[in-house]
């Protein structure tokens, strides 16, 4: 307790007798009061007590509840807390009270109340119990159950809401078809939940939702879009400016996965953290028109999934978002849509949540860790029928599976459980192997700047031949399409390094504590021993290579290896270059994102040449470098 800003009182365990009780840090017997002792701020104890026979306590009280309106009811969802066997729901219709009691002996962590009255304000609290009796109640939560934009939702268990300053359209149900109809909005709105000028981001779209609970797929075909938003959503709370997860078509037909988080930590690299905007690479709506969300409680893992025809799912993107128990989760819009066999499939606690992602020819398998499993067996079918175990006991949540270059593969993982027995995937996973049509044009995607020219040219011929071969079986011209591979050459292949001898080396000072030359002081940062290091006597130094007959030195790539144990000292760092012996100097390199000890390379965006090159430190990293090379690429004929 120490650091404890004010004072506490301790209630005393109802095992522990007497009137006083033993304070092992003051030494001091503290008198109880009304079954406490108290603490005072800045201070904390350690108590003996009577008995090491403490009887069960009443639980904790419940620190966290949360309550969503949906189609006439509310849903209340809370934080379990310790020693709770059930809990408790009390409604009031003003804060003071009086409460009533509608919900006993729930054992779950979320309860629905259909009775309930459209466009009233509503109070809730929920108490732990059990054996023992009752725990304090919960703070109280309010919330108002507002009136669907969309009157004919009612009893349909969807609402719809117009969020932000989005012109309210109208939602229709039918069956499992929810139609969006003269909705208008700008969309998800735009900001840095770092800066607090930037906080404020209002989305703007018409959201047709329902509470759900847990852990659950979110599935829809999404038939018609229009406007900048079209897809899946889930939202803590039916406001604005809130945190969110969507997935869906902008406007222009590519698929977007997003969420905002409301994370206001500050970036090292200055990345946004939130809100999160991922473009999954080549996917489309007119191409995948079935989309999915998987929504994993205990990892706060919310997983996209696209399919071609609603039985083959691939996963294309995963975004960390926490939220409370229970979310609003349905399907928005900024202009007409059309949502067909919207489905919802909640997952039991603790079910093992398998999905694959594909990249070129290998599946990616990845699974979550229920809390009571302590290894995973992930077996593999070609056929759904005939397994083969790929993995057995292992504590990893990832496999990449490689050669997928024909037809299917199915994955299933089986979790092995603490007190014994396995735990199964519900239904397996399925991956489909790219066409030929997607392999063709992945290969065609291949950087030219990576490959020699005439390596390239070949390639892409290779590929013409392979695309014009009608007749020619599928399978075959997939497998030539791999093949043509072979024919690139790196252009990595045409580098070739300076050679810098020790009569070109001469650092500005002798080493430090003031021993050696300064050339064997300069030449430790070319002597190809990464343990060794230039190390100066000034704040301001640097080491000068003077090329001499041998000049100029060319310069595409520098190569670089930091001081173990001052890895940041490399960085700032500049690369100058001089042909008047040093009377001018031009920059061409400065070091930056170093933080490991290892090799870094730098390509220059342009080709430095110079007769004299310095590695200068203005910054007081007294030049502690381990290793420095100089890289030139050779003519790339064609």
């Amino acid at each position: 307790m120490y650091g404890n800003e004010r004072t506490y009182d301790v209630k005393i365990p109802a095992g522990h007798s007497g009137s006083t009780v033993l304070d092992l840090v003051s030494g001091k017997e503290l008198a109880i009061r009304g079954g406490r002792v108290t603490v005072p701020a800045k201070t904390g104890v350690v108590l003996k007590l009577s008995s090491a026979d403490v009887p069960q306590l009443p639980p904790a009280h419940v620190d966290f509840v949360h309550a969503l309106p949906g189609d006439g009811a509310v849903t209340v969802t809370w934080q379990t807390t310790a020693g709770a066997t059930h809990y408790e729901v009390r409604r009031a219709t003003r804060r003071p009270g009086p409460y009533a009691l509608i919900a006993e002996k729930v054992t779950g962590r979320h309860f629905t109340d259909p009775e309930v009255r459209t466009g009233e304000t509503y109070y809730y609290t929920v108490t732990a119990v059990n054996e023992v009796g009752s725990g304090a109640s919960s703070h109280t939560i309010r919330t108002k159950l507002p009136a669907s934009v969309s009157p004919g939702l009612a009893r349909s268990g969807w609402r719809d809401d117009a969020l932000g300053t989005a012109r309210s359209g109208s939602a229709a149900v039918r069956g499992s078809t929810v139609r969006v109809l003269g909705a208008k909005g700008d969309g998800l709105g735009e900001g840095d939940d770092y800066q607090l000028l930037k906080r404020t981001i209002e989305d703007e779209l018409h959201f047709v939702s329902r509470p759900l609970p847990g852990s659950f797929t979110l599935t829809a075909r999404l038939d018609t879009a229009r406007g900048p938003l079209t897809g899946l959503m889930l939202r803590d709370k039916l406001d604005p400016d809130i945190r969110h997860v969507y997935f869906g078509a902008d406007a222009d037909g590519n698929l977007v996965f997003h969420n905002r988080t409301r994370d206001s930590r500050h970036d090292w690299q200055d990345d946004l953290r939130s809100p999160i905007t991922r473009k999954p690479e080549g996917q489309t709506l007119a191409a995948t028109p079935w989309l999915r969300l998987v929504r994993d409680f205990a990892t706060h893992r919310v997983l996209a999934q696209v399919s071609a025809d609603g039985s083959v799912w691939l996963t294309v993107g995963s975004l960390f978002t926490p939220f409370p128990y229970a979310v609003h989760a349905g399907v928005a819009a900024t202009g007409d849509a059309t949502f067909a066999k919207v489905a919802v499939d909640v997952l039991a606690a603790g079910a093992v949540v398998v999905s694959v992602e594909r990249d070129a020819d290998t599946a990616v398998v990845r699974w979550n860790k229920p809390e009571d499993a302590v290894a995973f067996t992930l077996s593999r079918s070609t056929d759904g029928t005939q397994w083969e175990v790929l993995e057995r006991g292992t504590r990893s949540y990832t496999y990449k599976d490689e050669g997928l270059r024909h037809g299917r593969r199915y994955y299933k993982v089986a979790a092995q459980l603490v007190g014994g027995g396995t735990r199964e995937t519900t239904d397996p996973v399925v991956v489909s192997a790219e066409t030929l049509a997607q392999v063709i044009a992945r290969a065609r995607k291949a950087d030219v700047s990576e490959w020699t020219k005439k390596s390239y040219a070949a390639f892409v011929a290779e590929l013409d031949r392979i695309e014009k071969g009608v007749g020619e079986d599928e399978d075959t011209r997939i497998d030539q399409v791999y093949a043509a591979y072979q024919l690139l050459v790196s252009i990595e292949t045409l580098l070739r390094k300076f050679e810098v001898t020790p009569s070109m080396v001469q650092a500005s000072t002798v080493a430090w504590p003031g021993t050696g030359t300064t050339a064997s002081n300069g030449w430790r940062a070319f002597d190809g021993d990464t343990a060794t290091y230039t190390d100066t006597l000034a704040a301001e130094s640097w080491i000068d290579i003077d090329a001499g007959a041998s000049g100029p030195i060319t310069v595409d790539r520098v190569r670089l290896y930091p001081r173990v144990g001052q890895l940041s000292r490399a960085n700032g760092t500049v690369f100058r270059g001089s042909n008047d012996g040093g009377a001018t100097w031009t920059d061409f390199h400065t070091v930056s994102g170093v933080n490991a000890a290892e090799w870094y390379e730098f390509k220059l965006p342009e080709r430095a040449s110079y007769q004299r090159i310095r590695v200068y430190d203005g910054h007081n990293g007294r030049c502690n470098i381990a290793e420095v090379e100089f890289w030139y690429q050779l003519p790339d004929e064609e």
